[in-house]
């Protein structure tokens, strides 16, 4: 008996943890053609924006310097919006870095800022 009801509740047990091993994600921001897609691993932002005609989807960088996390791990990165729906919040959830992701159909006005971090990290 012990068998048979392990084997019906493992697969819910690994399908239950899928969404936190992505390496990608996309994030809905308000606007209905921009969305972000967040490399969990690495950290890297990418805009996405969807088209309505036969033209292909427009993907732009948003943190185009290197990270230095190639040695990351999936799920190292989240996003979080906020109230301004220009603005999300990423957290390095294993170390609390946290920074200001601003995106854009401007260029000009999208920026990925550290806006926290201990001083012991600085040291690293």
């Amino acid at each position: 008996m012990k068998k048979v009801l392990f084997v019906l509740l493992f697969p819910l047990l690994i399908f239950s943890q899928a969404e936190d091993i992505e390496r990608y994600k996309i994030y809905p921001t308000e606007n209905n053609f921009i969305s972000l897609q967040l490399d969990t691993m690495t950290g890297e932002i990418m805009q996405v924006q969807i088209s309505t005609s036969e033209d292909a989807p427009l993907l732009s960088t948003l943190s185009d310097f290197d990270w230095g996390f190639e040695n990351g791990v999936i799920g190292q990165f989240k996003l979080y919006p906020t109230k301004n729906s220009y603005n999300f919040i990423m957290q390095d959830v294993t170390n609390g870095r946290v920074w200001q992701v601003q995106w854009n159909v401007d260029p000009e006005y999208r920026f990925v800022n550290l806006i926290y971090e201990t001083e012991s990290m600085i040291e690293e």
